[in-house]
């Protein structure tokens, strides 16, 4: 008995890392909807929306592919989803006065997508403005070296972002944005972030956890025997609590029988 004692102190002591909550994506079963996230993205990269973080998306992303950016020499601006090529669509493609920027999505797909059309259309809208094409995804996207040489032919700057590193630009600069935020667009935007770290990483929390695990190889025979005992404590309580009720039937039963007279 000392020794179950011990193990569950033990257990009780540890850390256990609990899973994140649900998002609202998982709950409307959004979370890995690529369309979705493009949708949501282009709301928060553009500082005109009434969700009140101004140019937070939009200087997170220009640091995190380091390129120089200032929102105050912008004179116009528009976001766009779904931006129609020749051979597909863009994702999202950002035009400014300074810069236009398109934005191939990858939550969990590969990049299939022909690239060099994409950058042919950013190409001829730019109007020798400063070309971006950013293939945004979980992982470094592997881009062959021909169509490297075509998008630099058609002057257009290939950036491959991981999201990882995205978030961590905007982790850094959010706290200059969160007190003009609208509260229940800063409240999305926060459930987006978690939705998208909970994409990125496995849902595997026990087994990553070197403490968590070392105490379960450790007492193995012990945590063994308490699950047995503790299922037999179960199995004697269902029947303890057939026995009482099968005992409270026929103590009830001649009141029955009485006001069947």
């Amino acid at each position: 008995m000392e020794e179950d004692i011990k193990t569950l102190n033990d257990f009780q002591s540890l850390n256990i890392k609990e899973p994140p909550e649900t998002t609202f994506l998982e709950i409307i079963g959004k979370s890995h909807i690529e369309t979705t996230w493009s949708r949501i993205l282009a709301f928060f990269l553009d500082p005109k929306q009434r969700h009140g973080m101004k140019d937070l998306m939009l200087r997170s992303l220009f640091e995190s592919i380091d390129r120089p950016f200032s929102f105050h020499s912008i004179r116009s601006y528009q976001v766009h989803t779904e931006y129609p090529t020749k051979e597909g669509r863009i994702d999202l493609v950002i035009e400014s006065s300074d810069f236009v920027i398109g934005i191939e999505n990858k939550v969990n797909a590969l990049l299939y997508n022909n690239l060099v059309d994409y950058a042919t259309t950013i190409n001829n809208s730019s109007q020798k403005r400063k070309s971006y094409l950013i293939v945004l995804s979980k992982n470094n996207a592997d881009v062959k070296e021909d169509v490297k040489e075509k998008m630099e032919r058609l002057q257009v700057e290939l950036l491959l972002l991981t999201y990882e590193k995205f978030l961590a630009s905007i982790r850094r600069n959010i706290g200059f944005y969160h007190s003009h935020a609208e509260t229940r667009y800063f409240i999305f935007f926060l459930d987006f972030i978690d939705n998208i770290e909970k994409n990125l990483h496995t849902n595997i929390y026990m087994l990553n956890d070197q403490e968590t695990m070392k105490f379960f190889i450790n007492n193995f025979e012990g945590i063994k025997k308490l699950s047995e005992k503790t299922a037999l404590l179960s199995k004697e309580k269902n029947i303890a609590i057939t026995q009482l009720d099968n005992e409270l039937r026929k103590d009830t039963q001649w009141i029955q029988d009485i006001t069947s007279l």
